[in-house]
């Protein structure tokens, strides 16, 4: 099992509650979805689960280029920071793959 998948799979187990304060459990669909299109990826993002049923995935380059893409529900907000500078933008899950190709392209 690579550690992308032993991730998504610790994952699923969480119960609510699963932080020590009020962290939900994740919907397995869902994590299932956003599994895949981790695995995909040309470039492997860093994973991290969220208390509000949320995912977020990182690009990190160095300490003014990276870029943090969080999933909640069906929407993505992607925060890019370039040279210090950054942008926010929204997107519908939909988009997944290719934000996945286009930031982690970006990176690497």
């Amino acid at each position: 099992m690579s550690p992308i998948d032993a991730l998504f799979a610790e994952i699923k187990t969480y119960k609510d509650g699963w932080d020590g304060y009020h962290g939900q459990a994740f919907n397995h669909k869902w994590l299932d979805n956003i599994q895949k299109a981790v695995n995909d990826a040309k470039f492997t993002p860093k994973v991290f689960p969220g208390g509000s049923k949320n995912i977020q995935l990182e690009y990190f380059t160095d300490e003014k280029n990276n870029t943090e893409i969080e999933i909640e529900g069906n929407v993505i907000s992607v925060i890019d920071e370039v040279d210090g500078e950054y942008t926010l933008i929204y997107h519908d899950i939909s988009e997944l793959n290719a934000l996945l190709e286009k930031y982690g392209n970006s990176h690497n």
